[in-house]
């Protein structure tokens, strides 16, 4: 009966070293670094710090720059802007608005441009554009109202390619070793002191024949 206990207590402890490293090792260091990629450049919201609140565009306001700012200064790079944005009930596929990012010190220097049209979902969602700053410069992210449905901008928010691919790597890789050591020392001060701490109590019992083996 102990051999037995003694065998089933060493099969749990394997089971639960399997799922403590794959949570520690591989599903943690993922979430860390997903969670650290998606740290932005930068976020812009409309308003004052702490009272930000959505921009909202009318189809009676006709035409119009809706949006801009922040004119943040970005070194060389790939980046990506994702703007939250939704639009009012209307006919799915008509114009929305045209996302821009532009050079502020340069008029016209348009650094990429997206149009976007209208869903049929009215929840907030993230329209992404793409874009590569040449050399160090102040860019705006704009968006350019049709006038066609109803627009609310919520802010928009500017990733570093390489740097989020860069955090990612370390991030995962840090987290990965950190829970490594965790679990070893897990092992080592508590699950192991207690299986020989087991097995040395029923051979005791078992030498006395209170408990048979």
């Amino acid at each position: 009966m102990v051999t037995l206990n003694s065998s089933a207590e060493h099969a749990g402890s394997r089971s639960f070293a399997k799922i403590a490293l794959l949570i520690l090792v591989v599903v943690l260091p993922t979430l860390v670094g997903v969670r650290l990629a998606h740290l932005p450049v930068f976020t812009y919201r409309p308003g004052p710090s702490g009272f930000w609140r959505p921009l909202h565009a009318k189809p009676e306001q006709g035409p119009s720059s809706s949006f801009g700012g922040p004119f943040y200064r970005l070194q060389p790079g790939s980046y990506r802007a994702a703007f939250r944005l939704r639009n009012d009930a209307a006919a799915a596929g008509l114009p929305l608005c045209r996302l821009q990012v532009a050079v502020w010190a340069v008029s016209g220097m348009i650094l990429a441009a997206r149009d976007v049209p209208v869903t049929a979902c009215t929840s907030y969602r993230e329209e992404e554009i793409r874009f590569t700053v040449p050399e160090a410069t102040v860019v705006e992210t704009q968006a350019w109202y049709s006038g066609r449905a109803g627009l609310s901008i919520d802010g928009v928010r500017v990733w570093h390619e390489a740097q989020a691919k860069t955090r990612f790597r370390l991030g995962s890789i840090c987290a990965a070793l950190a829970g490594l050591a965790v679990l070893i020392a897990a092992f080592r001060f508590r699950c192991v002191p207690q299986l020989r701490t087991f097995d040395r109590a029923a051979s005791a019992l078992a030498l006395t024949g209170f408990v048979p083996l």
